[in-house]
């Protein structure tokens, strides 16, 4: 499948977290796109409608219709999702759940910094990490 070059895929229900990400990722590199999703049951029709995959997925874990590990699950079902970097990008510390989302298939599970400064440093470190220069 085609990768889709500095394409970042949110998923989280928090539209102001949605809106957080993509300015700072934008800040860091205007090239990245940032695609946005409200919910878990949004994530398998967008990628279905793409000609390719994403180079980053971030989901929340915890979503009204489908939660973050539901949908990883989904996700890591399907062969043709196997090389998508999923990231559990969450406001949980919870070591249990850390422990659930990488054994489930997450590429990382990192918690929500809490204030501007760190979540620049965060989208640096997420861009020179995994996305393609």
């Amino acid at each position: 499948m085609t990768l889709l070059k500095n394409t970042v895929v949110v998923v989280d229900d928090d539209s102001d977290d949605q809106f957080l990400i993509r300015n700072v990722f934008q800040q860091t590199n205007s090239a990245i796109k940032v695609v946005t999703l409200s919910d878990g049951d949004e994530v398998l029709p967008y990628l279905n409608a793409q000609d390719g995959l994403p180079e980053l997925m971030l989901l929340d874990l915890n979503m009204a219709r489908l939660n973050g590990l539901q949908t990883l699950s989904q996700l890591r079902q399907e062969k043709r999702f196997d090389a998508l970097p999923i990231i559990i990008y969450t406001t949980s510390s919870n070591a249990q759940e850390r422990a659930k989302a990488l054994a489930s298939g997450a590429s990382d599970f990192i918690t929500k910094p809490g204030d501007y400064t760190d979540l620049i440093k965060l989208a640096q470190h997420l861009e020179t990490t995994w996305l393609s220069e």
